[in-house]
This record gives C-alpha cells, sequence and structure tokens, in this order.
C-alpha cells in the first residue's frame, strides 16, 4: 500500500461501489450503528442550494478492466474498513 502511495507511476484511478443510492445522512448512521454511537448529531457545515443529495459512483471502469465484482454487502464492508482501521491506526501518520 504504502509503495502505492510514494510510486505515483503507472496508477489508475477506480470507483469501487454498488448498484444503490447512499446519502451522507445514511452512510452516518449506518456506521454510527456498527460502532454503538447512536447519539451522533449531524451537522452541516457547508450548506449550500446546490449540494448534491445522494451519489452513486460508476463502477464500469473497474467492472470491465478487472472484471471486479461486488463480493461484500455495504454493512458487512463498513464493519471490515472499521476494523482494520482500528487495527491501523498509525498507517497513515507519515502522510
Amino acid at each position: 500500500m504504502k509503495s502505492l502511495i510514494n510510486g505515483k507511476q503507472n496508477l489508475r484511478v477506480y470507483n469501487v461501489g454498488s448498484k444503490y443510492n447512499m446519502n451522507v445522512f445514511k452512510m452516518i448512521n449506518k456506521i454510527s450503528k456498527i460502532i454503538n454511537k447512536n447519539n451522533i448529531k449531524i451537522k452541516i457545515l457547508n450548506s449550500s442550494k446546490n449540494e448534491i443529495l445522494s451519489q452513486k459512483l460508476n463502477y464500469n471502469k473497474i467492472s470491465k478492466e478487472l472484471k471486479w465484482k461486488q463480493k461484500t454487502n455495504l454493512e458487512n464492508g463498513l464493519k471490515k474498513t472499521l476494523s482494520w482501521y482500528k487495527s491501523n491506526i498509525n498507517f497513515f501518520k507519515d502522510y
């Protein structure tokens, strides 16, 4: 991972997502349930009339080029991601 971050040659950017739309509020609620912090108050600091309410990533490129398919649902993926961050809390401290 660090070699990918430091060596910028031949890097490709891919969106990884699912066929479902997700807004920030729903994502925060899912994460707060996983970490047992159900009393999180959401505060929007940069509200705009033109704010994007929800977003769906186009993952056609990664599917076509790497034959990628979603194998994990969002809840399990979030659990795995949060677990990784807890185990690797110092991974990005130098960046």
